[in-house]
């Protein structure tokens, strides 16, 4: 019963209720077909544009605290910056202002949010070791970077691109100097070779 079922499956694509077509059609190959818009339709065509920087930020801003709620302020300052800046970064150098968009962050952001649940600290093998400095990288920053690396980094294909869209993060328009970015593990990104793989 397994082979005539798979039989029926690799059945000539071009027969159609059993008699075979006298030309085949070559879009058949493909997942769905695209029409013309009708001219009655047309009118019916809107531009929406793009958001204004500041409503961007906004949206960002909102995106970010109900993804990460219960982060210190700071800290949600900060990814917010880092992805707005991403997001004008690979409308930069794709040359298209619709190649970034809120689904972009919406991805960002539940990457951040599922590593924040998976990346853990080692913890010391031995009493003798130290315990971590303070203003080390938290769990948070780790996870945003990863965050930013899958959506936006990857993405990516020269290596000049790539090391432009740290650069364009470490000196952009985020504001590293930020109180608070200490105590909420987040400081040390600004620092040059955090983000670098090097």
């Amino acid at each position: 019963l397994g082979l005539v079922g798979s039989e029926m499956c690799i059945r000539d694509r071009f027969q159609l209720h059993g008699k075979a077509q006298s030309t085949p059609d070559p879009m058949s190959e493909l997942v769905y077909r695209v029409h013309p818009i009708p001219a009655t339709m047309q009118d019916f065509i809107f531009d929406f544009g793009s958001l204004e920087y500041d409503t961007e930020k906004l949206y960002i801003k909102m995106m970010v605290c109900k993804a990460l709620a219960g982060q210190a302020e700071p800290a949600l300052e900060l990814i917010t910056s880092l992805i707005l800046e991403s997001q004008f970064y690979i409308r930069k150098v794709e040359r298209d202002p619709s190649s970034a968009s809120l689904r972009d962050v919406k991805r960002c952001l539940d990457l951040i949010v599922w590593f924040l649940s998976k990346v853990t600290r080692r913890k010391p093998a031995t009493s003798t070791r130290k315990a971590p400095k303070a203003g080390t990288l938290s769990t948070l920053a780790m996870a945003t970077v990863l965050g930013l690396a899958f959506v936006y980094y990857y993405r990516l294909s020269k290596v000049e691109s790539r090391e432009g869209y740290w650069n364009a993060l470490r000196f952009g328009d985020v504001q590293w100097g930020r109180r608070g970015l200490v105590t909420a593990g987040m400081k040390k990104l600004g620092n040059k070779g955090v983000f670098e793989s090097r």
